[in-house]
């Protein structure tokens, strides 16, 4: 999805201005929004909102061993193989409110706990394989929240 366009036109549903997001590969909607407010906490993921959820790829991806800022563009899972000890220092192009998921097949991979990372051991974190971790980025900082 890389484009947000308006427009105004009234349908039955009484909207005077329509937001919306549409993939790149063509015209098509893949959501609307009534107004830009909306759209903002659709993304913010601000609570009590009731509106559809902002979603990532889901599908698996698994980074080249020994990398130490995997790139989680539109990403909401990663599973690490790493086939020597591996650090991880950062998760590159995340998105405000964006939550990962973490798996790693073996023990050599620990994430560290810096100014764009914090695990909730407030430490670096061996990871320990087939455990899945979970972190939220809020406002460029990834927490782990679980």
């Amino acid at each position: 999805m890389t484009n947000c366009k308006s427009s105004s036109n009234v349908s039955n549903d009484k909207w005077a201005h329509r937001y919306g997001l549409y993939d790149g590969a063509g015209d098509t909607l893949v959501v609307a929004f009534k107004d830009e407010d909306a759209i903002t906490k659709w993304f913010d993921g601000v609570s009590g909102y009731a509106g559809p959820l902002s979603s990532f790829n889901q599908q698996v991806v698994v980074p080249a061993s020994g990398t130490t800022a995997p790139d989680v563009t539109a990403r909401g899972t990663i599973r690490f193989n790493n086939a020597d000890p591996t650090t991880v220092t950062s998760f590159a192009n995340g998105v405000n409110g964006q939550t990962l998921d973490i798996l790693t097949v073996n023990a050599n991979t620990s994430i560290e706990h810096n100014s764009a990372i914090k695990t909730s051991t407030l430490a670096t974190k061996a990871l320990v394989a087939q455990k899945l971790y979970r972190f939220k980025n809020i406002l460029g900082t990834w927490y782990e929240t679980n």
